[in-house]
This record gives C-alpha cells, sequence and structure tokens, in this order.
C-alpha cells in the first residue's frame, strides 16, 4: 500500500511552469526514501526523472532542465544501487555524470557542481568495483578526489566541501582495503587513505563542526583501520 505522500505524485501536472515547482519536492522526497524505505526510492525517483524529462524535452537548451534532469538520473542511478541492479545504476549515472561534467565546464565558479561530479564519480566507482572494473573503479575513486582537492583549494574552509573531500579519500581507502585482501602489501596504502580521512573528522570534533555526525563517521573510518591491523 502507498502512502499519501507518494500516492500524491498521480495528479497530472500540466504546465511547465508546474512542473518545476513541484520538481524539488519529488526529488527531496526520493532523497528521503533512498535513506530510509529504499524499495520505495525507484518508484519516486522514475517520477522525478518524468517530471525533469518532460521539462528537457521541452526546452533542451535551458540549462537548468538538463541539470535537473541529471539529478533525477543520478537519484535514480542510486536508488537502483541500493536494490544491487549495478548495470541500469551505472547507465543512469554515467549519463548524470557526463552532463554535470559538461556544466561544470561552462561555469567553473559554480563549485556546487564540482562537487555533485565528485559524488558521482566516487558512486560510479562503488558500481564499477561491485561489478568486478578495479581499474574503473579506481579511475573514478581518483576522479572524484582530484575534484574535491580543487574544492578545498578554492574554499578551504566549506564544511561541504571538506566532508566530499573525506568522502573521497575513505572511498580510496576501502578500494585499498578490498585490494590488500589478496595484496597483503597494499594494507599499508589504505591504512594512509583512511587514516586521511579520519583527521578531517577529528578536526570537525576539535571545531565542534557537526560534532554527534564526525564522530560517527570516525567511529566508522576507525573501524576500517583496525580491521586492517586484525588481517
Amino acid at each position: 500500500m502507498q502512502s499519501k505522500s507518494t500516492s500524491r505524485l498521480r495528479l497530472p501536472i500540466r504546465t511547465m511552469s508546474g512542473r518545476a515547482t513541484i520538481w524539488p519536492g519529488v526529488r527531496r522526497l526520493a532523497a528521503i526514501l533512498l535513506e530510509h524505505r529504499p524499495e520505495e526510492a525507484p518508484r519516486t525517483s522514475q517520477k522525478a526523472a518524468a517530471i525533469s524529462g518532460g521539462l528537457y524535452n521541452a526546452e533542451p537548451t535551458n540549462t537548468n532542465y538538463r541539470l535537473t534532469l541529471a539529478y533525477a538520473q543520478s537519484g535514480m542511478g542510486e536508488s537502483l544501487l541500493k536494490l544491487g541492479r549495478g548495470k541500469e545504476a551505472l547507465h543512469l549515472l554515467t549519463s548524470a555524470r557526463d552532463t554535470i561534467q559538461s556544466l561544470a565546464e561552462t561555469t567553473p565558479d559554480d563549485l556546487s557542481l564540482v562537487a555533485d561530479l565528485s559524488r558521482l564519480h566516487r558512486t560510479a566507482g562503488d558500481v564499477l568495483l561491485a561489478r568486478g572494473d578495479e581499474t574503473g573503479a579506481y579511475n573514478s575513486y581518483r576522479q572524484s578526489l582530484a575534484a574535491t582537492e580543487g574544492l578545498i583549494r578554492r574554499a578551504p574552509l566549506s564544511a561541504h566541501f571538506q566532508r566530499s573531500h573525506a568522502d573521497s579519500l575513505e572511498a580510496l581507502g576501502r578500494y585499498y582495503l578490498r585490494q590488500s585482501a589478496s595484496k597483503r602489501e597494499l594494507r599499508s596504502e589504505a591504512r594512509a587513505w583512511l587514516q586521511r580521512s579520519r583527521e578531517i573528522w577529528r578536526d570537525w570534533t576539535r571545531r565542534n563542526i557537526g560534532a554527534p555526525y564526525a564522530n560517527v563517521r570516525e567511529s566508522q573510518v576507525a573501524a576500517l583501520i583496525s580491521g586492517l591491523d586484525r588481517r
């Protein structure tokens, strides 16, 4: 049985302005479902994609509509990834990444696009690694890291960009952690990347920036490092 929040999305939206108005709410709902009820997220993400696709098809040169379509594809891809549908997820994530890459190149001062691009590289890396493409995963993780390094250089005090950077460092740490199962010499590489991520969360705690969240993230990374020591 569908919840009232999802059933309301069946109402027809006949105008472009109406679709543009409802789009942010649908996207937020899809993000909430992805976190708490992932089995329902693809349905809502699909509705978001349908709305954004309609907007884009009506005005394909509209930059905002291109961006909403990319965000919808990203949300749908992440939803499918949660359900283990990696091949479908990768197709959508790649399409979203290419669009945002193009927009970021034409608007280099929009750092939020670079942050979005970093996340998409990282998520694509997760999909590729799960599918056994270790080289593709590594390249995606490195691209994610390069993007966040650029963000930190340009806005070193941004907590949002610091978090993105910590996520990219941890992703590389997890990559080497997985590789170290068969190549023990890579344990030091895994530890180094994970430790760099951990230091960011420690710094947040010292400066009382989102301390509860930082404590959780530091504990998670510390557990990964401890697992290396037990191997």
